[in-house]
Parts: structure tokens; C-alpha cells; sequence
């Protein structure tokens, strides 16, 4: 014989002697668990640079990401090495700006000064970058 669903105190609905969405984290007003504290906190459990010359790496949705503008932002900024070596490349309307790729859909933009420094400009998505190359 089919067991029946019950309806528990909550709202939910469920078979079992307790709401298991509740035990679990569930918040009924956005519809998913809420397992993760926010994305700083476990970043700075798991050890992600969170920060890196001045600019803040947390609009990067994974680590992988974060680590990987890391080592280009200190490569280049900081040890001077050169900006192939990362995969970047001039930009054609202006040769000073640098795009170096961070993924598939992110990008470090660079500013390369008179004396041969390189400055930081921004880490943008794809869809911003693409407005940037339109202007």
C-alpha cells in the first residue's frame, strides 16, 4: 500500500517523520539550500586570493579564475614578465591596451606606460569586453 504525503508545520511537503528541507538549510523563499555562507567566507577558507595588487578578484565566479589573474597580475605587473607568456595580446584600435584571456569568458585588461610599465585597468566578463573593443 502507497504511502501518503504529509504537509509538516512548515508548509512543506514531504513523506517521513520530519521536514528534511528544513533539517537541511531550505529557505522556502528563494527555493534553494542554503548550504555556503557567501562566496568571501568560503574563499578565504579554501585560501583564494581574494585581492591581488589593489584589485578585487571576487567578481570572479571561481577560484581557478581568481588564482589564474593572480599569477598573470603578478607575472606581469609585478615581475615584469612578458604578456605572450600568459596568452595576452594588444588590442588593434589601441596598442597600448593589453588583453590577457583568464578563462573563456573573462579578460584582464592592462595599460602599458611610457617607460614599459604595465598598469591595471579592470578584469572584465566577455560581454563588457566585447562593448569595449565596439567603442
Amino acid at each position: 500500500m502507497p504511502t501518503r504525503r504529509k504537509k509538516f508545520d512548515c508548509g512543506h511537503r514531504g513523506l517521513g517523520a520530519y521536514c528534511h528541507r528544513c533539517a537541511q538549510g531550505f529557505t522556502p523563499d528563494r527555493g534553494r539550500l542554503n548550504r555556503r555562507k557567501g562566496k568571501s567566507a568560503s574563499a578565504a577558507r579554501s585560501g583564494e586570493p581574494l585581492e591581488c595588487l589593489g584589485i578585487d578578484l571576487r567578481i570572479l565566479p571561481h577560484g581557478s579564475l581568481r588564482k589564474k589573474a593572480q599569477a598573470a597580475l603578478l607575472g606581469i605587473v609585478r615581475d615584469g614578465k612578458p604578456y605572450p607568456i600568459f596568452g595576452g595580446k594588444r588590442m588593434l584600435h589601441n596598442r597600448r591596451i593589453l588583453s590577457v584571456p583568464l578563462g573563456r569568458n573573462w579578460r584582464l585588461l592592462l595599460e602599458e606606460q611610457e617607460d614599459k610599465r604595465k598598469t591595471v585597468l579592470s578584469i572584465l566578463s566577455h560581454e563588457s569586453y566585447n562593448r569595449v573593443i565596439a567603442k
